[in-house]
């Protein structure tokens, strides 16, 4: 297993600059939670390339099960970022992840020593 955390990634994104080029330009902001997912999984696929995660589906799929989640507790990105200060709601994302890491599978971790990317594809 192999840990990129948002650090490392920045600095490989500079190895890679197309590619960089291409993620800082998908909006910031989203009309709705579902544009939002769609443009996540559009960074999935470019950070998969970054760092030679061979398996962008699971990040995609990761992505897919916290707006789930993200869905039964908000209705707009913004609404979602207020939210999810709120221990409950951290909380249920993080468990995701944990389900992730337990079944080996790569993913993303939002908070703490834990952030960053887990690639287990090498």
């Amino acid at each position: 297993m192999k840990r990129h955390t948002w650090n490392a990634l920045l600095l490989k994104s500079l190895f890679h600059p197309v590619l960089l080029v291409k993620f800082l330009r998908r909006p910031r902001t989203y009309s709705d939670l579902d544009h939002w997912l769609e443009i996540d999984e559009q960074k999935c696929e470019i950070v998969a390339k970054i760092i030679g995660c061979n398996n962008a589906e699971s990040l995609k799929a990761q992505q897919k099960e916290n707006m789930s989640y993200r869905q039964t507790v908000a209705t707009s990105f913004e609404e979602w970022m207020l939210r999810s200060r709120c221990p409950v709601h951290a909380g249920a994302i993080d468990a995701i992840a944990t389900q992730y890491e337990v079944r080996k599978m790569c993913h993303r971790h939002y908070d703490g020593r834990e952030a960053g990317i887990w690639c287990y594809c090498k």
